[in-house]
């Protein structure tokens, strides 16, 4: 099974008034979030949530350009072999290279 198409969404929505959510940087007013629809050869349809910091337009712009080009075509159903390729190729270039015990740092 095949990815053949990948699509990113950015929303963000008010939080409902009375919320006690509180962040480091105060109470909670809005809820971001970046959406992303991953469809396959066989007509199967996931989606999932992506963390995005504070700029859910630029994730989904990311998503939407680098991160899909390097998914599709790649089996939806090998999710370590796609993570390991978005990986070495766009995280660990950009200094985001996670260093387990023993491991060599620069």
């Amino acid at each position: 099974m095949k990815i053949t198409n990948i699509c990113a969404v950015p929303i963000s929505y008010r939080v409902p008034e009375g919320n006690k959510v509180r962040l480091g940087i105060g109470r909670a007013v809005k809820r971001d979030a970046v959406l992303v629809k991953v469809e396959t050869n066989e007509g199967i349809v996931g989606w999932w949530e992506s963390h995005h910091g504070r700029c859910p337009g630029a994730i989904a712009k990311l998503i939407d350009t680098t991160i899909s080009e390097l998914a599709l075509g790649m089996d939806a159903c090998n999710t370590v072999d796609v993570w390991s390729k978005i990986y070495r190729m766009q995280l660990a270039s950009h200094g985001m290279v996670c260093f387990r015990d023993g491991a060599k740092r620069p």
